[in-house]
C-alpha cells in the first residue's frame, strides 16, 4: 500500500421510496492488501466526526442466518 489517506467523495443514491441516500463507495486493491477482501464482513463504528471500519473479529448468529437466507433466495431466483 503506498497511500496512508484515501481521498474519497460521498455520493447520492437513490434509497427507500426513491429518497435521495448518502452513499460511500470504496473500491481498490488496497483495501484487499489491509485485510479487507471481498466478502469480509464489517463492523463500522460512528464516533464524532468520522466512521471506523474494522473487520469483524466474530461472525454473529444473525449475520450467518441472513447469509444463508440470501443464498436460498438466490439459489430460487437461479432455478426460475
Amino acid at each position: 500500500m503506498k497511500k496512508d489517506v484515501r481521498k474519497i467523495k460521498v455520493y447520492e443514491q437513490s434509497g427507500r421510496n426513491y429518497k435521495p441516500t448518502p452513499t460511500i463507495m470504496l473500491k481498490g486493491l488496497w483495501l484487499e492488501e489491509l485485510g479487507f477482501g471481498a466478502g469480509t464482513l464489517l463492523t463500522v463504528r460512528c464516533e464524532e466526526g468520522k466512521l471506523v471500519i474494522e473487520p469483524r473479529e466474530s461472525v454473529d448468529y444473525i449475520d450467518v442466518f441472513e447469509e444463508q437466507q440470501l443464498s436460498m433466495v438466490a439459489e430460487r431466483k437461479v432455478r426460475f
